[in-house]
């Protein structure tokens, strides 16, 4: 048994502190009484008494909170983590602009949990070894070593030369000077201004308060802009440029819109490059591409386009834009616009694919992202956590959001499942995607259109797109349905997906004629509705004693409103159009009792186009006097496109401006297959176009 003085003999000996002269000098002390330079400086030697504070074991301590930040991520429960990594489940990377928002703020999303390969991969490694907590040994074991942060550290170590960015944009033969190859300050700011005005009231995929700021600095030094935000810039000259008129940039920029276009576009390539858009998880470098997408639409092959296209999805996808989920962990402005790029890249996909191959549209309910809410942009500041509620009347961002929903049911739709992807059938759940459009388009009318002002022109804007969107809809779901059923259709499904047609027409006139969409004839001439004229001239020649002079007359009122009869030279669309019409009037011909039927004015201008046409073809070939047959002949050796029947008439540069790739239709196409069927021995009935053509994407 131990006694107190056996205790008092064993216990450690208090450790000796300098003395207080010493520690008031701050100078090294022997610890001897007196000490030396106590007896040097003839002074006192005090000995301290105060003990220093220990310092806390702060390793302990983070690695009991890490063992209880473990214990909830295994039991599913949501906190905000001390220090949040990338291959975390429940938190945002390190650095990433997203931030996890509040608990009952999450809990209102219904999401689930979402599974991280990494994470995953190192939990079980850790169970089976029995490594300490958080997937790490004692001192940070193989669980943090094989984390997702760990491996793309080392990709951009492995890659940090990478030079592959041409392989999108082609090699660059020199490299530009990027900030000569801005406009100057007064110019900057008349783009910026343009943008807003035209541009990102119909795309919304920049934060204008926000990004007002950054530009303005931007413009005070340009030799010190970011890579990805100079790639940005130059996007947002692009696509001003391209809503502008020629008179109009001739005016601001001094130079022809053409001109200028393909200038910032070369300088946007090379930002593009410079910022390493393909490897990069920047927001403005995946908006600055796809904003240079969106402007070099109109000379671009379709099928080109949706390959470049595929390439920002893809990037989107990586980032997570698709997913719900992480979006709602960011702060409220990043989440927001992280929805907003990703409608705004599928939207613009969709109606691509349409124009190629329909199968290809990304439409489908394979991934969660929600709709953008009804809100203002100055709703939405960089410290909100929470999302602001939607407005119940229409806001700045009232187009994005009513094409959005609209087009967020399609997708679910079972229609539109049958036309992509038949087992997608069974990923969609019916009772929170209900297929019935009717309600859709009551929806949508009192919730967003009962409110526009036909004098606002975004609001007008959106009042007859989204109309014009939803009677695409009725008729493609009238269509299909069609097309699966043994029997006829009734008298009144016709009559019904008739008026859906008009009313496609009739929207798209309005917006075309209307002086309030100027600014934005840039986006409408993507969305030429061939479609409508399909159907109507088809039905025109099924039931000729159906249709009245006012049909005529609205299909006339849109053609002068597109302008079509000028592209009769530079479209080869045209001539497919021609076609239909001209067959149409003939089957009315017939069927009327009337010898002396006055042709429609569209009549009579499609046929002195094609009279044109054929004259100009015959001249350029040397074969002779055209015929005086106004019945353009044939079509070429391969059936049209199917999907070409989605397409716009042609390209456009400006509002109402034709501008197309290449030099005129007859170098387009080969005429002799088209009308030059009585010199050259062509069959003048291989065109043909079935009404369903455009919707299967059957060769």
């Amino acid at each position: 048994m131990s006694t107190p003085g056996d205790s008092a003999s064993t216990a450690k000996p208090q450790r000796l502190l300098s003395c207080v002269h010493c520690q008031r000098r701050k100078i090294r002390c022997d610890r001897n009484s007196p000490c030396a330079n106590c007896l040097r400086a003839g002074a006192d030697c005090v000995s301290a008494t105060r003990q220093r504070r220990r310092r806390f074991a702060e390793r302990d301590l983070l690695d009991r909170l890490r063992h209880y930040e473990n214990l909830l991520r295994r039991n599913n429960i949501a906190f905000q983590p001390l220090h949040p990594s990338r291959d975390d489940p429940t938190s945002p990377g390190e650095g990433d602009p997203c931030s996890r928002r509040s608990e009952a703020d999450q809990s209102t999303d219904a999401q689930p949990k979402a599974v991280n390969a990494w994470h995953a991969i190192n939990q079980r490694t850790v169970d089976a070894s029995d490594a300490g907590p958080d997937g790490e040994g004692p001192h940070g074991g193989l669980g943090q070593d094989v984390s997702q942060n760990v491996i793309m550290t080392t990709w951009n170590h492995m890659y940090q030369r990478d030079r592959n960015n041409h392989l999108l944009f082609g090699p660059a033969t020199t490299d530009m000077d990027l900030p000569a190859a801005h406009p100057d300050q007064a110019r900057i700011f008349r783009l910026w201004q343009t943008y807003l005005d035209n541009v990102d009231p119909l795309l919304k995929v920049t934060h204008s308060p926000t990004l007002q700021s950054r530009i303005i600095d931007a413009a005070a030094n340009l030799a010190q802009v970011p890579p990805a935000f100079q790639a940005l810039m130059f996007s947002i000259y692009c696509m001003a440029v391209l809503s502008m008129t020629d008179d109009e940039s001739q005016r601001t920029l001094g130079a022809t819109r053409k001109e200028k276009l393909a200038a910032y576009q070369l300088a946007c390539q090379q930002a593009l490059r410079d910022c390493d858009v393909f490897r990069s998880a920047d927001r403005d470098s995946l908006t600055a591409l796809f904003l240079y997408l969106v402007s070099i639409r109109a000379d671009t092959d379709p099928r080109t386009l949706s390959s470049m296209l595929a390439v920002a999805i893809r990037i989107a996808r990586r980032m997570d834009l698709d997913r719900e989920a992480a979006n709602a962990r960011c702060l409220a402005l990043e989440g927001e616009m992280r929805r907003r790029l990703w409608w705004a890249l599928v939207l613009f996909d969709s109606r691509n694919c349409e124009m190629c191959d329909y199968r290809l549209v990304p439409l489908d309910p394979t991934w969660d992202c929600r709709p953008p809410s009804n809100i203002h942009d100055f709703d939405l500041r960089p410290e909100m956590k929470t999302l602001p509620t939607g407005h119940d009347r229409p806001t700045e961002a009232v187009f994005i959001v009513a094409r959005s929903e609209i087009a967020d049911f399609i997708r679910h739709s079972p229609c539109h499942l049958d036309l992509t992807n038949p087992v997608f059938h069974r990923m969609v759940d019916r009772s929170q995607h209900p297929g019935d459009l009717v309600d859709l388009e009551d929806s949508i009318e009192q919730n967003l259109l009962a409110s526009c002002s036909p004098d606002n022109p975004l609001q007008y804007m959106t009042l007859w797109a989204a109309r014009g969107m939803l009677a695409k809809s009725h008729l493609l779901k009238y269509c299909t349905e069609q097309a699966k059923a043994t029997d006829g259709s009734s008298e009144q499904a016709l009559n019904t997906a008739l008026t859906q047609a008009l009313t496609m027409l009739d929207s798209d006139t309005r917006l075309m004629t209307s002086p309030l969409t100027a600014g934005y004839r840039w986006s409408l001439l993507v969305y030429f509705p061939l479609p409508a004229y399909i159907y109507i001239l088809r039905d025109l020649q099924r039931r000729p004693e159906k249709h009245t002079d006012s049909i005529w007359e609205a299909m006339g009122k849109n053609y002068e409103a597109r302008k079509m009869g000028i592209m009769a030279n530079e479209s080869p669309l045209f001539v497919v159009f021609a076609r239909l019409v001209l067959q149409a009037w003939e089957a009315q011909e017939i069927a009327s009792s009337d010898r002396k039927l006055q042709p429609p004015w569209m009549v009579t201008d499609v046929r002195r186009r094609i009279l044109e046409i054929r004259a100009s073809f015959a001249g350029k070939n040397n074969l002779g006097p055209a015929s005086s047959s106004p019945t353009p002949a044939g079509g070429p050796h391969e059936p049209l496109s199917p999907m070409a029947a989605n397409t716009g008439a042609g390209s456009h540069g400006s509002a109402g401006e034709p501008d197309l790739p290449g030099s005129t239709f007859a170098d387009a196409l080969d005429y002799a297959s088209l009308f030059g069927a009585n010199q050259m021995g062509v069959d003048l009935n291989q065109l043909y176009l079935s009404p369903m053509d455009w919707i299967f994407g059957q060769p």
